[in-house]
């Protein structure tokens, strides 16, 4: 999820390039991250062991190279396409933001129905944006980020806990995303935000609440770290950036909102809970 400010400047960007197909604002995009996944059980010789994770022999083993049942996978497929879609409306409106003949642009032709503006929406304007700003992009390359990101961890969540519970997941972490951005940027009218990271967000934390034992790597610096390594720097590093209050063009606060919910709910969720988590951090130490 990508900050904004105004109604066509963008405060900063994620990554650096631009993508020639973006609206002038939208000159970069959030490099999302891809995952190595680590065997456990029978395929180390020892199925008849828990491994550092905490899954005892039996338990469901989430595969983070492949999507699983076909049947899973569409949930998948039709949340890309849901992005797809509404970004591509984004993407227009962005660049058509009047008429030809002057005048005031219809709702899917205003850039505002697409961002998330906590300042309108605590005096009741811009609403369909608490919505449509968890699906719409700033670009090709934002867009395109995210959705591998998405991909990259779905498997492993849906092989675990299913479609429905993937699909709430999905969505209540989108939630927790627009929750701390409204709670903390509501008295801000300049601040803008968009971009399905915050969701996104909330599936890599589900993924490695779910297998501790899988590593994440940057998808351009691609040096693997431990999956609960990583998910307990990027709290704490959003949670630093957050009270450094500088507009950097990251949302931090949706980052943080959708990773925080995102966990609760999986370890409210899943079939061993938190454990497996709390077994790898419990043996590191």
């Amino acid at each position: 999820m990508i900050a904004l400010t105004g109604a066509n400047e963008l405060i900063g960007v994620e990554c650096s390039g631009r993508d020639s197909d973006a609206p002038e604002f939208a000159a970069g995009c959030a490099p999302m991250r891809t995952v190595f996944s680590r065997t456990r059980g029978a395929a180390s010789g020892k199925a008849d062991q828990s491994d550092k994770s905490g899954w005892p022999t039996g338990a469901p083993v989430a595969n983070l190279t492949g999507m699983g049942m076909e049947s899973s996978s569409i949930i998948v497929i039709a949340i890309l396409g849901a992005n797809l879609l509404v970004s591509l409306l984004g993407f227009r409106a962005f660049r058509e933001t009047a008429d030809a003949d002057g005048r005031a642009p219809g709702a899917l032709s205003d850039p505002d129905t697409f961002l998330f503006i906590p300042y309108q929406v605590a005096r009741g304007l811009k609403l369909p944006g608490v919505v449509l700003s968890n699906l719409s992009h700033a670009g090709w390359m934002h867009l395109g980020f995210n959705m591998l990101a998405l991909f990259s961890f779905a498997g492993g969540v849906l092989s675990v806990i299913g479609a429905v519970s993937f699909l709430a997941i999905y969505v209540i972490a989108g939630i927790g995303c627009n929750v701390v951005v409204y709670v903390l940027r509501k008295d801000d009218p300049a601040y803008r935000c968009l971009g399905a990271s915050g969701s996104v967000s909330g599936i890599v934390m589900a993924a490695v609440i779910l297998d501790p034992t899988i590593s994440v790597a940057f998808l351009f610096v691609p040096v693997p770290i431990p999956g609960p390594v990583f998910m307990l720097g990027y709290i704490l590093i959003s949670i630093y950036l957050i009270s450094r209050n500088q507009r950097t063009g990251i949302s931090h606060e949706g980052h943080l909102g959708g990773a925080l919910a995102g966990g609760l709910v999986t370890g409210l969720i899943a079939p061993y809970g938190f454990s497996p988590l709390l077994r790898w951090f419990a043996e590191l130490l």
